[in-house]
C-alpha cells in the first residue's frame, strides 16, 4: 500500500506552504507521527509528520519548492517491496491516479513540479536563488526562451546581466533600478489590508496623551522588573476593554460578536513584513507578565519560531511605531476586529501651567481607528479617553487586576 503525505494546514488563512528541509531521505525508515519535514507559510515554520509507518519512496515537492494545501508532497512505502517498486518505476496497487501523476512529475530530472502549460519550469536550486535574490523567474525565462528548464546558472547569470545591461526603461520614461515580487508574507498583508478597506468604513480618531506619570512609575521599578512601555498599552488597552466591550468583538453577518476574553495582538516589525503574536486575556494578567510575554514573543517572531497558538485568536490590535520616530499614524484594522490601537513616539513640549507659569512635559499621541459601521465617534472618543486616563494614571494598572 502506498501512503500520501500531504501539505498540512498550518491555519485558518494558510493556503500554501514553502518546503524548508527534508529531514529524510527516499529510502529511509519512517516511523508514524515521525517529523520527516519542516514547512513554513507567510507566518509560521511547521512541521510536516508521517501519516504512516514505513519507507519514504518519493519526494514530489524538493526543498524551497511550495505546494497548496492538501497538495501530495511525498509518498511512503508500507514495506520494501513496494518501495523497490516505486523506485523502479512498477505500478503498485492500491496507488491512486493522483500518486500516478505525481509519479510522473518526479520522474522529470530535478523538477520541483512541472507548471501548467506557458509557465517557468525551474531546478529547485534556481528556484530557491531567484526567491533569495527576488527575482521573477519569468524574466529569466525572456532571457533563455529556449532553455526547457531554468538551472541555478541561467538565474545567476540573468542577474549579472542585469547588473552590467543599460537602464530598464518604464514606460512613463522613469529608469526602473529593479522589479521584484512581494513575497508570501508581503502579498498576505496586502490581502488583509485591502480586505478591511473593502469590507469596513475605517475612522480614526487620535488624543494626546501626558506620560510623565507612567515613565516616573518605570524610573521608580529596578531595571531587570521594568515593563516596557508597550506593556503598559496592552494593559490600558485591555482594562478599557472591559468597559467597552463593543470594541472587543467583530461583526459577522450584520451581528456585532463581542467577546468575553480580551486578546490583545501586538504588531511586531520583521524584514519584509510583519507579525501579530497574542497576548490572551491580557486583562487579567499584570504588566510585568505582559512585558515578559511580550520580550518572549518578539524574540520568536524574529527566529520564525511562534506556534499557531501563538498568533491567533486576537481581538484587538496594538501597532506601536514610536520607535521609528513616528508622531502620528493611521492603523488599518485587521480583518475580524473592529477597533486598533496606535501609537506614537514620546515628545517634550512647553505646557503653561497656573498661575502663570510654564513646564515642560513628555506626550504621545494614541490613533484609533474603529469600523464606523459599529459604533459612532462619540463612543469611540470616550473608550479612547478611557485608555489615556489609565496611561496617565498608570498605578491603577499595577493595582487594578
Amino acid at each position: 500500500m502506498v501512503i500520501e503525505v500531504k501539505m498540512p494546514k498550518l491555519g485558518l488563512t494558510m493556503v500554501e506552504g514553502r518546503i524548508v528541509e527534508w529531514l529524510k531521505k527516499v529510502g529511509d525508515r519512517v516511523e508514524v507521527d515521525e517529523i520527516i519535514a519542516t514547512i513554513e507559510t507567510e507566518k509560521l515554520v511547521g512541521d510536516v509528520k508521517a501519516p504512516a509507518s514505513g519507507f519514504l519512496a518519493r519526494i514530489l515537492y524538493e526543498e524551497g519548492s511550495k505546494a497548496r494545501v492538501n497538495e501530495v508532497i511525498a509518498l511512503i512505502a508500507e514495506n520494501e517491496e513496494e518501495l523497490g517498486k516505486i523506485l523502479s518505476g512498477t505500478p503498485v496497487a492500491p496507488a491512486p491516479t493522483v500518486i500516478e501523476e505525481k509519479i510522473e512529475k518526479a520522474r522529470v530530472p530535478e523538477v520541483t513540479q512541472v507548471k501548467p502549460a506557458g509557465k517557468v519550469r525551474a531546478t529547485p536550486a534556481a528556484r530557491k536563488l531567484a526567491e533569495e535574490l527576488g527575482v521573477s523567474l519569468d524574466e529569466v525565462w525572456r532571457y533563455f526562451p529556449d532553455k526547457e528548464i531554468i538551472s541555478q546558472e541561467d538565474v545567476k547569470a540573468y542577474v549579472e546581466k542585469i547588473r552590467t545591461a543599460p537602464p530598464k526603461v518604464a514606460e512613463a520614461g522613469l529608469t526602473v533600478l529593479e522589479e521584484r515580487p512581494l513575497s508570501p508574507m508581503r502579498l498576505r498583508i496586502a490581502e488583509n489590508l485591502l480586505k478591511s478597506a473593502r469590507e469596513m468604513v475605517l475612522t480614526t480618531i487620535t488624543m494626546e496623551v501626558n506620560v510623565d506619570k507612567l515613565e516616573e512609575l518605570r524610573n521608580s521599578l529596578p531595571k531587570d522588573k521594568r515593563p516596557s512601555i508597550t506593556a503598559f498599552l496592552v494593559k490600558a488597552l485591555a482594562n478599557a476593554l472591559r468597559e467597552h466591550r463593543e470594541f472587543n468583538a467583530s461583526l459577522e453577518e450584520n451581528k456585532l460578536r463581542i467577546y468575553k476574553d480580551i486578546n490583545v495582538g501586538v504588531a511586531v516589525a520583521l524584514e519584509g513584513g510583519l507579525i501579530v503574536p497574542v497576548i490572551k486575556n491580557a486583562d487579567v494578567k499584570s504588566v510585568t507578565q505582559i512585558s515578559a510575554e511580550l520580550e518572549e514573543l518578539a524574540r520568536k517572531a524574529r527566529e520564525g519560531t511562534l506556534s499557531l497558538e501563538e498568533v491567533t485568536g486576537s481581538t484587538i490590535t496594538v501597532s506601536n511605531l514610536g520607535m521609528y520616530g513616528v508622531d502620528v499614524f493611521t492603523p488599518v484594522i485587521y480583518p475580524g476586529h473592529v477597533a486598533i490601537l496606535g501609537v506614537g513616539r514620546i515628545y517634550e513640549k512647553v505646557v503653561a501651567e497656573p498661575p502663570r507659569g510654564i513646564t515642560i512635559k513628555k506626550y504621545f499621541v494614541l490613533s484609533l481607528t474603529f469600523d464606523h459601521r459599529v459604533t459612532d465617534g462619540a463612543q469611540a472618543a470616550v473608550f479612547l479617553k478611557k485608555i489615556r486616563e489609565y496611561i496617565e494614571n498608570p498605578y491603577q494598572l499595577i493595582t487594578i487586576s
